[in-house]
């Protein structure tokens, strides 16, 4: 072994050792934090298992998970999302959704996996799962009825429970015959729904072909775009839903038709307000102004049509703004176009009852093919030790730098620590405030490891990178700017994903080294805190406020 890989070899043992990668410190798989809710909240644990362990993996089961995740959020729910759980993380999952939920409440659970049914019983497997035996695979999965029963104890108002797992039987192929393929019919209490992807035996389609781009399956893009429709009672949602899965499916040679079981009582909607077939609408109830929030959209370009999530909403110019009321809550996509203009796209959050003030330039036609270097935004950051100015590359990690600007942009940053320092190696913030209290965060990003890496960018010196939980998308606000070149950190890592640079210091590395030079306790938190005051886009509006 040459010295140079003695040494690396050293270091992973010594990062495994120390934890010392940079790597966001709430529980793995975490997406938005679940805090003690009042009577009459909206609760959802979702639940994605791709990475199995001894049975064929998944392609779709976490995209799924994050998408329905973002779309449960957008109509109001506080989302727990969990990914790639063993046997141990589902049932302490499980329990913690179960101590969260009052009467009173509305509760959804959904998982997307592999599932079998086991003489009329349904089985959701974690990743974990061995299945040497029907014995062993009963010992180690997950019964859906067990989910079920919590709901029902905990007294929820209503609660819906989602499962995608209408896949082929993971046993199967193996030597093994334990378990039919799809799920087995069940029954639903009282003040329940309980809705599968596919009836009895039947497949649920992950793509309408080879040529199919959407990363979701057939289910979950339907579903989500049903949930979105206000003044729709759940029931005709999903309702509606299998309708289309249906339709799409049967055009396409195959039979899939969600199974519901409902014994709902009352009427429950994703997204209160009129019916899209209904006349005038009366007021809405006194909830409705809870579950949506408000969005004035400036622009400098006369006649520059708005888009939200996709639907033209109207137009606005420098003279009048577009001002936008009753959107889900969540993250909004905002799409601007005007006449002798490119497009701008950007993304804002909605909060309940708020007004969220944006400002969105356009460029004209001839700017609106730039080089990518023109496509890199600057962001100062102002620190009790001093300044410094990182340079963003939306070219390399387009997805990254839009949610570090979001947070930006809305002032998430300002008081936040660099609670983590680790001498020629990096700096860590982004997450905790001086009394160490986390901040919540929104849905993960997705790694653009590949696409940074492929652009030429590397974990160096000077560059800036996203921290993240252990699983590879895990990353949310916490980020770290290299101290050393960090090559054991790019692409694909040890993992096969790294950490996914996005940007580097352009001035103010002096004030980086300063940072580093601050005395930590043994677990690399400096003694006296250093302070994130202010983080602003270079010749942009100060931080909007949440």
């Amino acid at each position: 072994m040459s010295r140079t890989a003695a040494r690396l070899g050293f270091l992973l043992v010594a990062c495994a050792a120390y934890g010392c990668l940079p790597a966001q410190t709430s529980g793995a798989g975490r997406a938005i934090q679940v805090r003690p809710a009042a009577r009459g909240a909206r609760l959802a644990l979702v639940i994605g298992n791709d990475t199995y362990q001894t049975v064929g993996s998944l392609k779709n089961a976490r995209a799924d998970a994050r998408a329905i995740a973002a779309g449960l959020a957008a109509t109001g729910f506080q989302v727990t999302l969990k990914l790639d759980l063993d046997e141990k993380g589902m049932k302490d999952a499980l329990r913690s959704f179960k101590a969260s939920i009052q009467g009173g409440d509305v509760a959804v659970f959904y998982f997307s996996g592999h599932g079998v049914q086991l003489a009329g019983s349904n089985l959701l497997l974690p990743v974990d799962i061995r299945g040497g035996s029907e014995e062993q695979v009963r010992d180690e999965a997950i019964p859906l009825q067990r989910v079920l029963d919590d709901l029902q104890d905990q007294k929820a108002k209503f609660s819906l429970a989602i499962v995608d797992a209408c896949r082929n039987n993971p046993f199967q192929g193996q030597g093994r015959a334990i378990g039919g393929r799809g799920l087995a019919p069940t029954t639903a209490a009282t003040g329940q729904m309980v809705l599968f992807s596919a009836g009895s035996g039947q497949e649920a389609l992950d793509r309408l072909g080879a040529d199919d781009p959407d990363p979701n399956g057939l289910f979950t893009r339907i579903f989500l775009k049903e949930i979105r429709r206000p003044g729709v009672p759940v029931d005709q949602v999903l309702r509606k839903v299998r309708e289309e899965v249906v339709r799409l499916s049967r055009g396409v040679g195959h039979e899939q038709v969600p199974a519901l079981y409902d014994q709902a009582l009352g009427e429950f909607f994703f997204l209160p307000g009129a019916h899209p077939e209904a006349g005038p609408a009366s007021p809405p109830p006194p909830i409705a102004l809870a579950m949506t929030g408000h969005l004035q959209v400036n622009v400098n370009a006369p006649g520059t049509k708005v888009y939200v999530d996709g639907v033209l909403m109207g137009e606005a110019s420098p003279a009048a703004a577009l001002n936008l009321e009753g959107l889900p809550l969540g993250r909004r996509e905002v799409k601007a176009e005007a006449p002798g203009y490119g497009s701008t796209q950007l993304q804002v959050q909605v909060e309940a009852g708020q007004w969220v003030q944006t400002q969105v330039v356009l460029e004209r036609a001839a700017q609106a093919n730039p080089a990518p270097e023109a496509s890199r935004t600057l962001v100062q950051f102002s620190t009790t030790l001093g300044d410094f100015t990182v340079e963003l590359d939306a070219d390399a990690a387009p997805k990254t730098v839009a949610n570090f600007l979001d947070y930006v942009r809305t002032g998430f940053y300002r008081g936040t620590t660099f609670h983590r320092v680790v001498g020629k190696f990096m700096i860590q913030g982004g997450g905790f405030t001086d009394d160490g209290v986390e901040k919540r965060t929104q849905i993960p990003v997705e790694n653009e490891a590949p696409r940074s890496f492929a652009k030429g960018w590397k974990n160096e010196r000077g560059t800036l990178a996203m921290a993240r939980a252990a699983l590879p998308h895990g990353a949310t606000a916490q980020f770290f700017v290299n101290l050393a070149d960090n090559a054991f950190l790019n692409y694909p890592g040890t993992d096969g994903w790294g950490y996914c640079v996005f940007g580097r210091v352009v001035s103010g590395m002096d004030t980086v080294d300063r940072i580093q030079a601050v005395k930590t306790d043994p677990k690399n938190k400096p003694l006296e805190p250093v302070q994130i005051r202010l983080a602003v886009v270079a010749g942009g509006d100060r931080p909007r406020r949440r």
